[in-house]
Formats: structure tokens, C-alpha cells, sequence
């Protein structure tokens, strides 16, 4: 499961940055403003730590039986990875000085409303969402499965549900 962590780590600092950004507008490398949906609000991760946004229902839905497992290598980047003994591991990292314009890939999806980079890697069975949360920060969340048999599609079904259960606890901290 540390490989899970290990790879939002390289996500997380990798990338070109955008010569052009707008508050509230996720911008990619070289595209327009108009292509990218805006926020429904304005999330700052700088007091958040990613361990924080689980809660014991979100324990329970994604069976994580697992002590959590912080990382704050990087004080810009806090990791939490939790493990699920009998599905595998989901990993969140609060990027504090990076938006998701810094991973140098268009907005590709929406996650509750929040646009976010897909990132998908061939022969590699790890769901990777950036989630665009505030100008210059983002959320990126991993989800990483025991089972090697799981089709990608599914896996990024379950990333997607995952990010929208760290996505809601996040609101509902910041009460927003």
C-alpha cells in the first residue's frame, strides 16, 4: 500500500505550471479559461490535514480496518494513506501550493462539482484524482486495489466515490 502514497508523492510534485490563472478557474498548461468549469465554492486546504477527513461512516463504507498512516515528508503536501485488508488503499494528499493547473494536464472530469485531472497510467491499476478545491491547492486522491483482476473502469468508479466522501467531509469542516 505505501506504493499507493508513494505514487500521489510523485504526482504531487511533478508538472509544468501554467503561465496564466484566473481566481476560482482551474487552468491547464496552455488551455483557455473557458474550457475549465469553475468551483462551487472555495476550499483552503492550509489548515487541513488529509488524516482529518475520514470519518467512521466513510471507515465503514470503504471498509478501512487499518490505523491511519500519516506522512507530512513534505509540509506543503500532507499525505494520510488508510488500508482496507480486504479491498486495498486510499491515499489523500492536501497540496497546499500546487493547483491542479501545475500538473500540466486539462481538467478532465468534476467531482462534486469540483473539476479535477484524471490521471490515468497504462498497466497501472491505481485510481488518481486532482481535485481543483482553491486557487493554488488541490486534493489528490488515490485509490490503489488488492485485486489485480478489477477492471481500471471500476477502480476509477471507486475513485470517484471515495474522492466525493473526502470532497463532502471537507465542506462539511470548513462549513462550506
Amino acid at each position: 500500500m505505501l506504493a499507493a502514497g508513494i505514487v500521489v508523492l510523485a504526482v504531487t510534485t511533478a508538472g509544468a505550471c501554467s503561465d496564466r490563472q484566473e481566481p476560482g478557474v482551474p487552468t491547464a498548461a496552455g488551455s483557455t479559461v473557458t474550457s475549465s468549469p469553475s468551483r462551487p465554492a472555495v476550499l483552503p486546504l492550509d489548515a487541513i490535514m488529509p488524516c482529518e477527513l475520514m470519518t467512521d461512516t466513510m471507515r465503514k463504507q470503504f471498509a478501512i480496518d487499518r490505523p491511519d498512516a500519516p506522512s507530512a515528508t513534505d509540509p506543503n503536501a500532507p499525505v494520510c494513506t488508510f488500508i482496507s485488508s480486504s479491498a486495498g488503499g486510499y491515499v489523500v494528499a492536501a497540496v497546499r501550493d500546487k493547483g491542479v493547473q501545475a500538473l500540466g494536464r486539462p481538467v478532465t472530469t468534476t467531482v462534486s462539482g469540483f473539476p479535477a485531472v484524471e490521471i490515468r497510467r497504462p498497466n497501472i491499476k491505481v485510481g488518481h484524482l486532482s481535485i481543483d478545491v482553491a486557487d493554488g491547492q488541490r486534493l489528490d486522491i488515490e485509490v490503489q486495489r488488492l485485486s489485480s483482476e478489477q477492471p481500471v473502469d471500476e477502480i476509477y468508479r471507486d475513485t470517484m466515490r471515495f474522492a466525493e466522501a473526502v470532497l463532502a467531509t471537507l465542506r462539511q469542516k470548513l462549513g462550506r
